[in-house]
């Protein structure tokens, strides 16, 4: 473990799950988290690399910003679900804020997450996230064009699409709050109730939600590699669900999700994940009924169909590959059921 400067009364603790992009924690993520306006928080790196860059790179940030409270510690899993599990586990905040390697805050982001929290005397709110803006902006009418088809395509087959709300579907999928372009003026200070998920590339929570409920992220979601894919639904939706807390948007504190490369796997394997991961929400967080069968089968054709156009435009049949693998998957679990 290495060790910044200590603190013994912490209101946040900031979880980073990386592995092997040390360039995007160094150039990315730590800088942000320096100039904060809200200066009580500690850091938690949890690194699955494969070398020591990571830990350099952490090092060398220490030397720089001392005053930081920082702490490395090596990860003996892999999995950002299995390593999120592990390193809650030594956060020592009120608040717990997981982020990406690949994510930038705003500097005042973390005064205004601490600012609705506190003005919740009842504690009727367990979760939050910021307002996630996209690093550039592709204004071409191509691109608009085809976004707008994608997001008619993902409407008739209840897959992912964009929303001005965050709630789940009876096809275990949900729909998401667009990524906001970064030229785009978004100073709103209004909160958004009533979510029913948190994206994981920047989400917080209570520490009760982890000390006295003892939720943990679902390690299942990692059974084709780490990415684990929608497991930050299931935990966020679970929040809600099973717990009762309120989940917000909190539109005045905003940061930039850079989606840096790597980290997901190769194509074949994610998408045995999109396969299996929509199964086990599905499984897990939504009542079985008629509608809800045809929902979930309707939105696996529906997957099936941008596999199949994935294929023609990357000239790789990984795609198909591993939605066959993703579904070999199921009918195992459920004969074993």
């Amino acid at each position: 473990m290495v060790e910044g400067l200590v603190l013994n009364n912490v209101r946040i603790s900031i979880i980073i799950p990386t592995m092997n992009r040390p360039e995007v924690l160094e150039n990315i993520c730590l800088p942000s988290l320096a100039v904060q306006s809200f200066r009580d928080f500690e850091v938690i790196v949890w690194d699955a690399s494969d070398n020591n860059k990571s830990q350099m790179a952490v090092n060398e940030f220490l030397e720089k910003y001392p005053d930081l409270c920082i702490r490395y510690f090596p990860a003996p899993r892999k999995g950002v679900a299995s390593q999120r599990n592990d390193a809650v586990k030594f956060a020592k905040g009120d608040i717990i804020l997981f982020i990406d390697d690949d994510v930038s805050l705003e500097p005042n982001f973390l005064e205004e997450l601490l600012k609705v929290y506190d003005s919740d005397d009842q504690k009727i709110i367990g979760g939050a996230q910021g307002v996630i803006l996209l690093p550039n902006e592709d204004k071409s009418i191509f691109k608009n064009i085809v976004k707008i088809l994608v997001n008619v395509y993902s409407f008739l087959f209840m897959l992912p699409r964009d929303s001005k709300y965050q709630k789940v579907l009876i096809s275990g999928r949900y729909t998401s709050f667009s990524p906001i372009p970064l030229q785009k003026v978004y100073n709103n200070p209004r909160i958004d109730l009533n979510l029913e998920w948190l994206s994981g590339c920047c989400m917080s929570y209570r520490s009760e939600v982890f000390s006295e409920f003892d939720l943990k992220f679902d390690e299942e979601f990692e059974r084709f590699g780490g990415y684990a894919y929608m497991e930050d639904g299931d935990f966020s939706y679970r929040v809600f669900k099973n717990l009762g807390f309120k989940l917000v948007r909190i539109r005045s504190a905003k940061c930039i999700h850079y989606h840096a490369p790597g980290g997901r796997g190769n194509k074949k394997y994610q998408y045995a994940g999109r396969v299996y991961n929509h199964y086990l929400f599905w499984r897990k967080n939504i009542t079985t009924s008629l509608a809800s069968i045809t929902a979930f089968g309707l939105s696996q054709i529906g997957l099936l169909g941008l596999a199949l156009v994935n294929v023609v435009f990357s000239l790789s049949i990984e795609p198909v590959v591993g939605f066959v693998i993703g579904w070999r998957e199921i009918i195992k679990v459920m004969v074993e059921k």
